[in-house]
């Protein structure tokens, strides 16, 4: 009898990790594979005390016996599509999945299960709907896509759109998602039962489109729209179910033709590509509005090729209630303008259909509005295509002479076209922003003229609403626009209009088209701000580098600019120094000088970030002349430069230079940008910092209130930019000793930030450990350690730790165990600080001093005198030749020294030291308490 040893491991127990690694499952079945038959029930009895892995690795073991052996040969992944994915029963209700416990089955369909289930935290139960996947996730691949997904729904934030609270894996492998728990009726069945009109149907249906927008903006597709997943409440507002819940279970690697089965898609509802197999994009959702919009108002639906008019299949007999208004009037209605949004939604090509949903809803409220609509029907061009797509042979042989005949003319016309051209766009554009700004002369009486903002998206509405317009003007116009409103602040509206510009001039122009590429570029500056750098910003940077050809050396060149300010603010500094290095060489090849004060702007930021201030000093220095020469010295991006310039010399110690430059930035802004410019909020900011290093920590605290506000309003409320004002309002706040003043803002920094973050991005592990702190001046010494192990767990587990900020907190750590009197456990916290610096590449030289004053105190703590004053020595030397001076460490020494002394006999010695050091602090401005405090002990021990 052939029995082979149990794998790698051993065994767990059910609701143990067995089914989490792809590989035990693959060893448990190749190893049982090779028993003979007849002992491989006794084998998996011994070995695989998991029901739901023997489950699987028996149905493997008929499906290989099936195939006669023949599976083994194929992907492993393969195998476990083959056997399908139901491992057993559906859950019965009581199953507890996650911290959810099932309630009631609501609903299932091929690939899942909906259950109303609830979870209790902190005695609040919350009902959720928790759908269950019927498709496992064995790989780590796999795992590693769902958790992705998931982390990119999770910050989809839209009204009108279900909220997923939390997704996980279970130990078996089985992904669940818990979504918002939503009370209503579907889209068609509202409509039905309030008897709506056209009007009424239409308006609930721009309702779902601007949902829509919202995630395609977000970067996400819905992939499986249909009446059952778009529900109205009582009150009348739309919800959409599942949104990117059919990305989830999508797989998109391996054998296509095995995973067939996995697409989720509803296909009366799935545009042609999706039923292909073809590339998914916002169009597909965009095919899926136009099968509903159809159905809302004729009761219908279209099916896939159908060319016929929605008001041509309204017959006579249509059962009633099904329709808005009787047969012959809907006929009416439906036809020219609603027949046409119908068709161009659900045209068969891609590029056909409407840009973006909220192009589609455009056009809907222009109907409503009796305007012109975009939608026509289609072109003699189009029709002529298809003409020729069903008679090749003849067309062709007509087509050769032609082309002959053409040929011969085309080489003497060209170059005289490519120079006409240019002159051609720039006289469009000229001719569409005069007629622009001549439409926006006021009609009617109002308080002033229009706000230039106002033109610009009256301008942008119009361009992207002419269908006319030369797709190559339309793009560069578009992208002009969309600039001038980031530059004035309307994040939002800039991002949307320059969204849409790049995803219709890779339509009109295709992807690696010039202009495609610079409206690309513009999208990303937009994405920059408003997304705050995530993982998708990353990826479209890398993805327009990649498609840039070689010959555009300017556009690489600004391309590099973004590239490396991302990379800046992921703390890939190597990386931000490279491009911006590679940004700055391109440019002066070309000798343009804004190209080029732009490229050295980047390049002496990451300069700066990764600690060679004079370099960056350098860059900053003739990126700011360069500015200046160009376009005067009372110009914003003159201001910026000198913001620069003001935190490379705060960084290098340089606070007269740093000063300078500030009050220069400031004195600009105050002439040129208006008071709620979210500009503004970006150079106060870099005030703070001064006046924090000054110790002006009221003043710094007024600045930042007004940054705060600044950034509220023109970012919201949960954008990570205020929730970085609001650390910093926390964060100065402990250090003027005011720890419950701390609390609040920095538990609303820690919220935004884990809404808006992965919850492992650097942030959110500061923002915690920053909280740990203020709990432990509030005397919370049990919650502050337990938020500051949090911190270091979320700071350890990010794509790249950060050994530095990890450092802080252990020393925050010790230090909250030192005061304690526990120095037993400062010392293992002292260790892990000594630990981090032996990895890091190019550690502070101030961290020697500052481990040495921790252990100092330890030591003093347990009675050693003496050899705490050698510590104590070493790190006032490592202190005082350092560039980052610390003066709260320097009177913390001399009170250590003071301590060390008393405790050592030397009475003399001490008071003197205490005295010194408590001049010290009476020298500065807003005392740190915690030293404070030190030194009033140390003197009543000394008197007693």
């Amino acid at each position: 009898m052939n029995v082979p040893p149990a794998p790698a491991g051993g065994n767990a127990s059910a609701a143990g990790p067995e089914m989490g690694s792809p590989s035990d499952l693959r060893e448990c079945f190749e190893a049982v594979l090779r028993c003979d038959p007849d002992a491989r029930a006794a084998w998996l009895d011994a070995h695989c005390t998991n029901a739901g892995r023997r489950r699987t690795i028996e149905r493997m073991l008929e499906a290989d016996a099936r195939h006669a052996g023949q599976t083994i040969d194929r992907s492993f992944e393969i195998l476990l599509d083959r056997i399908g994915d139901d491992s057993g029963d559906d859950p019965p209700i009581g199953t507890r999945i996650g911290p959810f416990v099932l309630l009631e089955r609501l609903g299932e369909g091929g690939s899942s299960i909906v259950f109303r289930a609830q979870r209790t935290q902190d005695d609040v139960v919350q009902q959720v709907a928790l759908k269950v996947l019927r498709h496992h996730l064995y790989t780590h691949d796999e795992r590693r896509r769902f958790r992705d997904e998931r982390r990119a729904l999770g910050q989809l934030r839209h009204a009108g759109i279900a909220r997923l609270i939390e997704g996980g894996i279970t130990d078996a492998g089985t992904p669940y998602i818990a979504l918002e728990l939503v009370q209503g009726e579907t889209l068609m069945a509202h409509a039905h039962r309030h008897c709506l009109d056209i009007g009424g149907r239409l308006r609930l249906f721009v309702d779902v489109c601007r949902a829509v927008e919202a995630a395609h903006r977000a970067l996400i597709v819905h992939r499986d729209l249909k009446p059952s997943n778009v529900l109205v409440g009582a009150d009348g507002e739309v919800k959409l179910l599942d949104f990117g819940i059919a990305k989830l279970l999508h797989r998109e690697n391996g054998d296509e033709a095995t995973h067939t089965h996995q697409r989720a898609m509803t296909p009366a509802y799935a545009a042609p590509e999706q039923l292909r197999g073809g590339q998914i994009t916002t169009a597909t959702d965009v095919y899926a509005l136009g099968i509903l919009l159809c159905e809302l108002v004729t009761g219908q639906r279209r099916s896939v090729g159908d060319t016929h008019t929605p008001s041509s299949q309204i017959g006579d007999t249509t059962a009633p209630g099904l329709l808005p208004a009787p047969p012959a009037r809907m006929r009416r209605l439906l036809r020219g303008d609603l027949d046409n949004i119908v068709l161009q939604a659900t045209a068969e090509e891609p590029e056909r259909r409407y840009a973006s949903a909220g192009a589609l809803a455009d056009d809907i409220e222009r109907h409503l509005a009796h305007a012109p609509v975009a939608a026509h029907p289609p072109s003699r061009w189009y029709r002529a295509r298809k003409f020729v797509a069903r008679h090749q042979g003849g067309v062709l042989t007509t087509a050769a002479f032609v082309a002959a005949i053409l040929a011969a003319l085309g080489v003497a016309v060209w170059q005289a076209h490519v120079a006409r051209a240019e002159a051609r766009r720039a006289g469009a554009m000229r001719d569409f922003m005069v007629s622009s700004f001549r439409e926006a002369e006021p009609g009617s009486p109002r308080a002033g003229p229009p706000r230039i903002t106002e033109v610009v998206e009256a301008a942008a509405a119009r361009a992207r609403a002419e269908t006319t317009m030369h797709p190559g003007v339309r793009t560069e116009l578009l992208g002009e626009l969309g600039a001038v409103l980031r530059a004035q602040g309307r994040l939002d509206a800039a991002r949307d209009i320059l969204q849409w510009n790049y995803e219709q001039s890779q339509r009109d122009l295709g992807a690696n088209d010039r202009l495609t590429l610079a409206a690309g570029l513009e999208l990303l500056r937009a994405l920059a701000l408003t997304n705050d750098y995530d993982d998708r910003v990353r990826g479209f940077a890398d993805d327009l580098l990649a498609r840039l050809p070689p010959g555009e050396t300017g556009l690489r060149s600004e391309t590099l600019v973004m590239s490396s300010a991302i990379a800046a603010r992921e703390r890939q500094f190597e990386r931000a120094a490279r491009e911006g290095q590679e940004a700055v060489a391109l440019a002066r090849s070309l000798g343009d000088s804004q190209l080029l004060s732009n490229a050295l702007n980047a390049y002496g930021q990451a300069l700066f970030l990764d600690g060679d201030a004079q370099a960056a000093a350098t860059a900053s220095e003739e990126s700011l002349a360069l500015t200046q020469a160009r376009v005067g010295t009372r110009h914003v991006s003159v201001s910026t430069a000198h913001v620069n310039l003001s935190r490379i010399y705060r960084r290098a110690g340089n606070l007269p230079a740093a000063e300078r430059h500030i009050q220069a930035a400031l004195d600009i802004d105050d002439a040129v940008l208006p008071p709620d410019d979210w500009r503004r909020a970006l150079h106060l900011n870099a005030k703070v910092m001064i006046l924090r290093q000054q110790r002006e920590f009221a003043l710094a605290l007024d600045a930042l209130a007004e940054g705060l506000r600044i950034n509220r309003l023109a970012l919201g409320d949960e954008h990570p930019y205020v929730a970085n004002d609001l650390l910093n309002i926390g964060t100065l706040r402990l250090r003027l000793g005011d720890f419950q003043g701390a609390m609040a803002p920095l538990r609303e920094s820690l919220d935004v930030l884990e809404a808006a973050k992965d919850p492992n991005h650097i942030q959110v592990g500061i923002a915690r450990g920053t909280y740990g702190e203020a709990l432990a001046g509030v005397g919370d010494a049990e919650s502050a350690e337990s938020e500051m192990h949090r911190a270091l767990a979320t700071l350890e587990a990010g794509p790249k730790p950060d050994p530095h900020e990890q450092a802080l907190i252990w020393e925050c750590l010790a230090r909250l165990r030192l005061d304690r009197g526990e120095p037993a456990t400062a010392l293992p916290a002292i260790a892990e600080i000594d630990r981090l610096l032996a990895g890091m590449a190019k550690p502070k030289p101030y961290w020697d001093g500052r481990t040495a004053a921790l252990r100092a105190h330890a030591l003093i703590l347990q009675g050693k005198s003496p050899a705490a004053f050698g510590l104590l020595e070493h790190a006032a030397a490592t202190l005082r030749a350092s560039a980052d001076k610390d003066v709260e460490l320097d009177i913390e020494i001399q009170l250590l020294r003071a301590r060390a002394a008393q405790l050592g006999g030397e009475h003399e010695a001490a008071p003197g030291l205490t005295a010194q050091a408590l001049d010290a602090i009476a020298a500065l401005r807003h005392p740190p308490v915690r030293l404070s405090a030190m030194a009033h002990a140390l003197r009543a021990t000394q008197r007693d």
